[in-house]
Formats: structure tokens, sequence, C-alpha cells
């Protein structure tokens, strides 16, 4: 899970420049996650910035021809 755990059990949110780094598999697990934080607290700014540079993301993926594996 790409929730990273502080040493309270507190989950924080990752920086958006290790989204890149991530597969498709832990950016949509993360997602969830953050959908999951906006019904708790909706008008976080940190929580709609990660979302918005996730959707960025996989919007650039599926543009690159070397991160397209559907054929």
């Amino acid at each position: 899970m790409p929730i990273i755990v502080t040493k309270k059990k507190k989950p924080r949110l990752l920086l958006t420049d290790r989204l890149t780094k991530m597969d498709m598999d832990e950016l949509i697990a993360y997602e969830a996650f953050l959908w999951e934080c906006m019904e708790k607290l909706p008008n976080s700014p940190n929580v709609v910035t990660t979302l918005n540079a996730i959707h960025r993301e996989v919007e650039w993926r599926a543009q690159d021809t070397e991160f397209n594996t559907i054929k």
C-alpha cells in the first residue's frame, strides 16, 4: 500500500513526486484511500492536490507509448 505510516501509526500523504514511481495498482489503491479521506475531510486541499496529481499521472501514462500496455 502506498500510504506511509509514521511511528505513531498515523497514515500521511505521499509527496506527489513519488506518484511517478508507483505502478498502476498502487495508484488505484492510493486513489481509493484518498476518496475515503475526502468523505471524512471534504475541504482538505492536500487530498485534492494529490488526487489531481494522480489524475495527471494516469492521463500522461495513457498517452505515453512506453506505459501503454493495451494492444
